[in-house]
């Protein structure tokens, strides 16, 4: 012999189900949406954090710069007999400390980067920012080494 049966549903139980499964599904996709842009707030905030630690680190290049220039200038005039030696000593002083400066601010963009370069499991990246004389903005280009065909090219509106 051979029985066939059916469940007959009555009340709207079936219907019932499936929208509270599409319920489910649609907090599920919101959540996972606001995932995606939690992630993505956190690489633009890393972004933004490596390329303002390259700025920090071309301005201490130039303030080590000018300091040294400051060191030949005293030392200029001590030659000269226009100044006392003291001012090469504090010239000598102002050139390490700025060396020192220019050091530190590498280590940051290095750990800005690597922190950068982490947020997507990356090796390494390399985030270079140059300000155009033709453009009042930035132009900051990321390569990542995990894949050395990818590159990110994007210009913020920072002036």
């Amino acid at each position: 012999t051979l029985a066939l049966s059916s469940v007959v549903e009555l009340g709207g139980k079936r219907q019932a189900r499936v929208d509270a499964a599409r319920a489910a599904l649609g907090v599920f996709d919101t959540e996972q949406s606001a995932r995606r842009l939690d992630v993505l707030a956190e690489v633009t905030r890393r972004y933004i954090d490596a390329a303002a630690a390259i700025e920090r680190v071309h301005l201490a290049e130039r303030a080590t710069a000018l300091a040294e220039h400051t060191l030949s200038d005293a030392e200029r005039r001590v030659r000269a007999a226009k100044a006392p030696h003291v001012e090469v000593d504090r010239a000598t002083i102002a050139v390490e400390r700025a060396k020192l400066a220019e050091r530190k601010s590498r280590a940051e963009a290095d750990a800005a980067r690597r922190q950068l370069a982490a947020t997507w499991g990356a090796t390494a990246v390399s985030v270079s920012c140059t300000r155009p004389d033709s453009w009042p903005g930035w132009i900051i280009r990321t390569s990542f080494r995990s894949t050395p065909s990818a590159t990110m090219e994007t210009a913020p509106g920072i002036p």
